[in-house]
């Protein structure tokens, strides 16, 4: 067990040799300036808004996405409470929306209702607000799933939540690696 931040948690083992083994194997990574890039991106937010359920993900200091439990609520009040609650607790700094295209990359009305949604968040949450082109990650994410148990997966909010994964990976990938790159260039300039 460790103190973090005064709170006990239990340390994996193989979890602390790994950072070990990175940090030794990546010490550009884990520059001070490198980190305190990197440490933004731990607290992004995946979101794949829709009406009944939104699908959740959680993005990591090495730019690894994580889902989370899809929020559920029956009721869109009760939905945004717990999404303003999450933010909170885990000190998000960033949100990455997927935008639902049309497949000719027209945006259509849920694009719109999406766009929507995201001035909400932006206005209540005072954090970036960005879009990923999201088209085909619920079907990605699904079809994961045997067909025989895909009606009772989707009610739980999984497929949403795997398709948030996807949606904040992309945009990790896209983003954690420009960091890097951007990184590496001023290292070697000597600044």
């Amino acid at each position: 067990m460790a103190r973090l931040n005064g709170l006990t948690v239990l340390c994996n083992p193989w979890l602390v040799w790994m950072g070990v083994i990175l940090k030794s194997l990546f010490p550009k990574l884990f520059s001070k300036s490198a980190k305190s890039i990197i440490e933004n991106f731990m607290n992004y937010l995946g979101i794949d808004y829709g009406e009944r359920r939104i699908g959740l993900a959680h993005g990591d200091e090495l730019g690894v996405a994580t889902p989370l439990h899809a929020l559920t609520q029956a009721e869109p009040d009760a939905r945004f409470a717990a999404l303003r609650d999450l933010v909170a607790k885990r000190r998000v700094n960033g949100l990455v929306l997927g935008l639902p295209l049309n497949m000719d990359g027209s945006e259509g009305f849920k694009a719109a209702e999406v766009k929507r949604f995201a001035d909400r968040l932006a206005a209540e949450f005072r954090v970036p607000v960005h879009f990923v082109d999201e088209r085909l990650t619920s079907h990605e994410a699904e079809s994961t799933i045997p067909k025989s148990r895909r009606r009772a997966v989707r009610a739980s909010g999984l497929v949403d939540s795997r398709a948030a994964t996807l949606i904040l990976q992309d945009f990790l990938e896209q983003h954690v690696h420009a960091l890097r790159a951007n990184e590496e260039c001023r290292m070697e300039n000597g600044e």
